[in-house]
């Protein structure tokens, strides 16, 4: 396997997240979990959209996974003049 290729673009980090939140919705659904979420919006950023997406399904696949039925999964994103902060909490 080579390099990894990073493809840098200016990315919406919310967009991103709202996708992604979507496209597991079904898997929460069947262990009957509560998604949680509170997104601001936040400023665009440069990325690559495709690897901040694949972290982000990891983490909130990992919490499905792991998360005991008829619980919830807590997603946020804020920011602030410093920083962009994405949070995925989850009691499993």
């Amino acid at each position: 396997m080579g390099p990894l290729s990073i493809k840098t673009e200016p990315i919406d980090l919310r967009l991103i997240v709202e996708e992604t939140l979507d496209t597991v919705s079904f898997l929460a659904g069947a262990k009957f979990l509560q998604m949680k979420s509170d997104l601001q919006a936040t400023p665009e950023i440069l990325g690559d959209r495709i690897l901040f997406r694949q972290i982000l399904l990891n983490l909130v696949g990992n919490a499905i996974k792991f998360t005991p039925e008829h619980a919830a999964i807590e997603i946020s994103l804020e920011h602030d003049d410093s920083e962009i902060r994405l949070r995925v909490r989850d009691s499993g």
